[in-house]
């Protein structure tokens, strides 16, 4: 194993891969483990193992090679020359091909203190796993002091991927602390732990990472797994699971993916209980999950759509989340007076080509547009433009006397005539771009239809021109509930003779 430092070659960090004597990978985390750095040249040049250095045809540095150099060493130039070694630490199935230690070239020049900055850029070409083994296992003295206690290595690696803490948490924390939160968020998203993550576990860990972005973007991917369940779905209603998924959208609003993610959660969290999507609403209506909608959700969901307005999958999944969230009346108004229709608008608008944008976009229409015109009493409130039936017995039955509750009407609901244009503006664009999307042109047919509901919007509906695709859904699309919306709007427009009238299509 032993060679003297002058019988043997000087090698360089290329010279040591291409003999195959150990793999690029491994040689930089034992230097690094050694404690070595260079001085005069650039972290690029480390890694690469070159600085504008040339390499003969026979694999020898030429003179303008300026790299790390090492060589096997022997004992007795460890004796002799001690500042010129550091002990580099062997893997164990390196023994016969890796010396124990190193000879340093290009010293004192080359030969200086580890730095941060070389050990981060080192440790980015690991695992995040094996990153955080090889920054807190103490090497040796330099190592410990210069590493595993060195508050300039374990920032970075807190706050650069896949972590992404925020800067405001990791103030005023320590090395230590810092290692510690590593660790834990390496153990919060390992696969076995997530495996076997419940509803409620992944509220917790959400609760106890609420700072780290990589734990939040991957306890959220996993929750949109549970809630295809719909025992997950019910059972996360009574969670605070609903929380933690608004408080992402608030905390992390400048990640498009992960509000991405937490948007796809709202789209379960916010779908009806005991049955199909598109539902009324009408089980769970006082739960943790309405509320934190009602509170900082839904403006959490719009925030989303506009500082995001280029993302496809953001606009998509955030139209999508509308949907359900209209189904819910106390929500439904919330969004129309935070201009949920507008929002819905500009996003079809910027996103004409992309089919799933203009599809969820219309879907999320058909509920906010359905006027709310009837009286809403205290015991059976309005779903969806509905006015939910009086139970047969107490219609029968002698009211007792009881204080006079004046009933209001829902105007709050009531949709302006110039957004109302828009809105048959931008279906008829979706209609005619996609004229062989069947689930587009069913969507488009429902807006239309619950827009003829009120009579101040049939004016501007026939100006329009929304004849033409109605007439054509009636005739030829494939669904029947499609056919008869489109049928019951032209006897709205007096285009066909008119029946008795359908009620509102609520999805």
């Amino acid at each position: 194993m032993g060679m003297t430092a002058s019988s043997a070659a000087p090698l360089t960090v290329n010279r040591l891969v291409r003999r195959k004597h150990v793999s690029k990978h491994r040689l930089l985390r034992q230097l690094v483990g050694g404690g070595l750095a260079v001085k005069g040249a650039s972290m690029a040049n480390v890694v690469s193992g070159s600085e504008g250095g040339a390499t003969s045809s026979d694999g020898s540095a030429s003179e303008t090679d300026s790299c790390i150099e090492v060589e096997p060493a022997s004992a007795a130039a460890r004796r002799y020359q001690p500042s010129t070694f550091r002990w580099i630490r062997r893997l164990p199935d390196d023994d016969e091909i890796v010396p124990a230690y190193y000879a340093v070239r290009n010293a004192p020049d080359a030969l200086v203190e580890l730095n941060a900055e070389l050990v981060v850029l080192v440790l980015s070409f690991l695992g995040p796993g094996e990153r955080h083994a090889t920054a807190a296992t103490s090497l040796c003295w330099a190592h410990r002091e210069r590493v595993r206690e060195n508050l300039n290595v374990w920032l970075p690696l807190c706050t650069g991927p896949p972590w992404y803490a925020r800067l405001a948490a990791t103030r005023g924390k320590c090395a230590r602390e810092l290692r510690r939160l590593h660790r834990g968020s390496l153990e919060a998203v390992a696969k076995k732990t997530l495996a076997a993550a419940e509803v409620q576990d992944l509220a917790d860990t959400m609760l106890a990472f609420r700072d780290v972005a990589g734990v939040q973007r991957a306890c959220l991917d996993h929750l949109v797994q549970l809630l295809h369940s719909e025992t997950k779905r019910q059972l996360a209603l009574g969670t605070s699971v609903t929380n933690r998924v608004v408080d992402a959208l608030h905390k992390y609003a400048y990640d498009a993916d992960l509000q991405s993610i937490a948007l796809h959660c709202v789209v379960f969290l916010a779908r009806p209980i005991g049955g199909a999507e598109g539902m009324i609403y009408q089980k769970g209506m006082t739960s943790t999950g309405l509320d934190a909608f009602l509170h900082g959700g839904i403006s959490a969901v719009l925030h989303a759509m506009v500082a995001h307005a280029t993302r496809e999958d953001v606009q998509a999944m955030g139209c999508w989340s509308l949907v359900n969230l209209a189904l819910n009346r106390q929500q439904k108004l919330q969004l129309l007076a935070l201009d949920g229709i507008g929002r819905v608008l500009d996003a079809m608008t910027r996103h004409p080509a992309a089919l799933e944008v203009q599809f969820r976009g219309l879907f999320a229409l058909i509920n906010l547009v359905i006027p709310e015109v009837a009286p809403v009493s205290p015991l059976f409130p309005i779903l969806n433009g509905v006015q939910a039936h009086r139970p047969h017995h107490l219609a029968n039955a002698t009211a007792s006397p009881r204080p006079h509750v004046p009933h209001r009407r829902a105007s709050l609901g009531v949709v302006d005539e110039s957004t109302n244009q828009r809105v048959v503006a931008a279906v008829l664009d979706a209609m005619t771009a996609f004229p062989e999307s069947e689930k587009l042109v069913r969507c488009g047919c429902l807006v239309l239809h619950n827009l003829s509901l009120r009579e101040s919007n049939i004016p501007f509906l026939l100006s329009a021109g929304v004849s033409t695709p109605l007439l054509r859904a009636a005739n030829t699309h494939a669904d029947y509930d499609v056919k008869r919306s489109a049928q019951s709007t032209l006897r709205r427009l007096r285009i066909l003779p008119p029946q008795d009238q359908d009620p509102a299509f609520a999805v």
